[in-house]
């Protein structure tokens, strides 16, 4: 565990990459660990491999409390989307939240869209 420049804040790094990852995350050991940091601190934060095509984070969901699901403005696909849920779902969890990034500020970005979907549905279409 390595403190940083803020106080309230410790980091463990992954590492090198162990020749059997499947196994140490789902080991007792590391649920172990686990348990053990969520009596010392008031937040662990788990930052996850993509969900789709890694088993790493779909073990780490069992560990959690709040699962974050980050999907690129314009880039990410709904099929890959829609994998994601149904890989929650296999293995009993589910989205709790999804994090929009790569948004542009200019002209056409969430600024733009939110107060035209705004005005739109709660004014309701100009004729």
């Amino acid at each position: 565990i390595t403190k940083t420049n803020v106080d309230s804040i410790s980091v463990i790094t992954s590492g090198p990459v162990p020749p059997n990852p499947t196994e140490l995350l789902s080991s007792g050991k590391n649920e172990k660990l686990l348990k053990k940091l969520a009596t010392k601190y008031d937040v662990i934060v788990l930052d996850c491999p993509p969900i789709i095509g890694l088993s790493d984070t779909s073990i780490l969901t069992k560990y959690s409390d709040v699962n974050l699901l980050v999907v690129s403005n314009k880039k990410t696909k709904i099929e890959l989307i829609n994998r994601a849920k149904k890989v929650f779902s296999n293995v009993n969890s589910e989205i709790t939240g999804v994090v929009l990034n790569k948004i542009s500020s200019k002209g056409n970005g969430y600024g733009s869209y939110y107060s035209s979907y705004y005005s739109k549905s709660y004014y309701g279409e100009d004729k």
